[in-house]
């Protein structure tokens, strides 16, 4: 992790990587998480895409990802999906 001066605060952008900002610019810039967004729907089952480009495919029931993975090979056959 990198030093900065003593008026400035770590901010991570990615694993492993850090930004500094003056702390006097901070409180004008509240930190920013990306939570995605939702692509499509499934039921229980959510596609969600993130700004980095990654997709994740949420939920709990196992027919509602089935019928997500059989959307996303028909529709999306281009989308690396993650699961959680």
């Amino acid at each position: 992790m990198p030093t900065g001066d003593a008026l400035a605060t770590l901010i991570p952008v990615e694993r492993g990587t850090y930004i500094t900002m003056p702390m006097k610019l901070l409180r004008h810039f509240p930190a920013f998480k990306d939570e995605g967004e939702v692509i499509a729907s499934f039921g229980q089952a959510h596609l969600v895409k993130y700004l980095d480009g990654k997709y994740e495919l949420r939920g709990d029931s196992k027919e509602d990802r089935l019928a997500a993975k059989e959307w996303i090979s028909l529709f999306c056959h281009d989308v690396v999906v993650t699961e959680r």
